[in-house]
């Protein structure tokens, strides 16, 4: 714990202010918490707990393995469009490419549509950038709330920017 660099200590809680030039860091990790806090993320990480508890893991699970496969099915119908997923155990993470259209242009179109997904920088994702050797990748990642629906949604505005070049 002494090796790791510490936050700079601004809080009165991760360091005891000796004087106007010196502080004693919390002999525990205490010296990497600081003093505000989100309760209103607490409130939600607890509520969001709940409701998966709720629904089971397995069953959050289940759904999420059902979106990703199908989400990936439909994408590698759309001709341009590659899903670069490998895995024998796929996560519900899809990641693909269109073609002649950067992830950002992807990203933004689906965006438009009140559709989230990622386009991670290159060097947030330099494992599949140097796997993939394509410039940009999108990532998809629907979740056990989502619906087929909303998956054909998505797969419709990729497949619009694929045929529109």
């Amino acid at each position: 714990m002494d090796s790791l660099r510490t936050p700079i200590m601004s809080d009165g809680m991760s360091a005891t202010w000796l004087a106007s030039d010196s502080y004693e860091l919390m002999p525990t990790a205490k010296r990497f918490e600081f003093a505000e806090i989100s309760y209103a993320g607490k409130l939600g990480l607890a509520t969001a707990i709940d409701y998966a508890l709720d629904l089971g893991m397995k069953a959050i699970s289940d759904r999420v393995q059902f979106l990703g496969s199908a989400l990936r099915r439909q994408l590698q119908t759309v001709p341009g469009i590659t899903v670069h997923d490998v895995g024998t155990i796929q996560s519900g993470i899809v990641t693909f490419n269109i073609d002649g259209v950067d992830a950002v242009s992807v990203s933004d179109a689906a965006n438009e549509q009140r559709i989230n997904v990622g386009a991670p920088p290159a060097q947030a994702s330099l494992l599949d950038m140097q796997r993939t050797a394509v410039p940009s990748l999108v990532r998809a990642s629907p979740h056990y709330y989502n619906t087929e629906e909303e998956l054909e949604r998505f797969v419709a505005v990729c497949q619009g920017l694929s045929t529109a070049r």
